[in-house]
């Protein structure tokens, strides 16, 4: 990502969520979930650049975006997420050419909106998260009697 790119969100190049840190991820306002992206103190709600047009082209349901956790989103593979990660960077940088305002109707404050987990786990398996599943996997490649390394 293009290091000197600038946004025209206030503040978004000072904090944490600069326009080469957008993540994706899912808000609320009320009770309906959806998937969204973070600059600066702003969430952009992609459901409804994609209801105003700001997506076109990119081949990304409205059902993706709505949903309640990012597995459809992340589902649709690489290519389609690199793209829709492109098009936020082009309308969120400093010297765009789509309409700010458009683009500023789409968003919220951040200690406006709830922010959910945003995967749904089918299945985990936790390993060396305590002492014992160290021990054991320890057992499996030393001596049972030094299981553990004095670290």
């Amino acid at each position: 990502m293009n290091s000197t790119l600038r946004s025209w969100i206030a503040g978004a190049d000072e904090s944490d969520f600069p326009i080469q840190n957008l993540p994706l991820g899912i808000f609320s306002i009320h009770q309906d979930r959806k998937v969204c992206t973070r600059i600066g103190n702003q969430i952009v709600d992609l459901s409804l650049l994609h209801a105003n047009k700001l997506l076109d082209g990119l081949d990304i349901s409205i059902d993706v975006l709505n949903s309640e956790v990012l597995n459809s989103l992340i589902a649709i593979g690489k290519n389609k997420t690199r793209a829709l990660r492109q098009r936020l960077v082009e309308l969120l940088e400093l010297n765009t050419s789509s309409n700010k305002d458009h683009i500023a109707s789409c968003m919220h404050p951040i200690d406006k909106v709830k922010l959910h987990i945003p995967f749904r786990i089918g299945d985990y398996t936790d390993f060396y998260s305590s002492k014992e599943h160290a021990t054991n996997v320890g057992i499996m490649f030393r001596d049972p009697a030094n299981a553990l390394l004095p670290n």
